[in-house]
């Protein structure tokens, strides 16, 4: 099922602490993207809140997760090769 597709898609970021979540998503370029992980990671939100919430439709919601979470993962690994 397409709902179990977009389980696997899923972030983990259990193992940053919140302040440094924080940071990266400050880092990250694209403030929707950022807005879209704070909302769906942080605050604990489902995918379809999130949507509804940035005003999005589910199809152009995965598609903007899929980049935010590119954005973040590629934002984080900067950060951690700049502090090594």
């Amino acid at each position: 099922a397409a709902s179990d597709v977009y389980k696997r898609q899923e972030l983990d970021i259990s193992s940053l602490q919140a302040d440094d979540a924080e940071t990266i998503l400050r880092l990250m370029p694209n403030r929707r993207y950022s807005r879209l992980i704070r909302l769906r990671y942080l605050c604990g939100h489902t995918n379809e809140e999130t949507a509804m919430m940035m005003g999005m439709n589910m199809n152009t919601f995965y598609n903007k997760h899929k980049m935010a979470k590119e954005q973040f993962l590629k934002t984080l690994r900067t950060e951690e090769m700049r502090h090594g």
